[in-house]
């Protein structure tokens, strides 16, 4: 259904040289998935439940990016896995391990966009290299 309703959709918006964009915000490919829920899930039913469809969502519409609220540090690395995942959008650094979470997205080129200022300039103040790949709000 939800591959349905993307193809639909995407004939009647403007895609920019194969990139999107998500609460204004540019990136890569055609899709925004929201995996709100997965705080509630472990890694393992991450894994088994929810990646697998991720990831052919990501293929059929030439990659995309990759929304959760809460906690998402638990399953940051097999999230980074996803062929053609190009951003990560979270709501509450406050509640993950950021160094986890930048360690499988910008350490593995893949971009975190409208991430809160003052988590980036924390993670700066402690020298932590974002490679240029942070988007603050």
């Amino acid at each position: 259904t939800y591959t349905a309703f993307m193809r639909e959709w995407q004939k009647v918006i403007a895609l920019v040289n194969g990139h999107s964009s998500h609460w204004g915000l540019l990136h890569g490919g055609r899709i925004m998935l929201r995996d709100d829920s997965a705080m509630n899930l472990s890694p393992e039913m991450i894994d088994e439940l929810v990646l697998p469809y991720d990831g052919r969502l990501l293929k059929a519409f030439g990659g995309g990016g990759i929304h959760f609220c809460g906690r998402g540090d638990h399953y940051a690395e097999s999230m980074s896995g996803l062929a053609g995942l190009h951003a990560v959008n979270l709501s509450q650094p406050d509640y993950n391990d950021m160094e986890t979470i930048f360690a499988h997205t910008v350490d593995k080129g893949i971009n975190l966009i409208g991430l809160q200022r003052w988590s980036a300039e924390e993670a700066l103040s402690r020298g932590r290299s974002l490679r240029g790949r942070v988007h603050c709000d």
